[in-house]
């Protein structure tokens, strides 16, 4: 998840950890006040054996 995310839902932006300045900028940018850290997950291929 290298991605800004708005999440309609809950009304946040949720901006990985990682690209927190680029997400501030664009939360600035649109205007947008309620922000979400998230940590950033990577994809991975591994199935689960449930």
């Amino acid at each position: 998840m290298n991605s800004i995310y708005y999440n309609e839902n809950t009304g946040d932006l949720e901006i990985p950890l990682d690209i927190l300045s680029k997400g501030i900028s664009y939360a600035a940018k649109k205007k947008l006040h309620n922000i979400k850290i998230v940590s950033p997950i990577k994809k991975s291929n591994d199935k689960l054996d449930l």
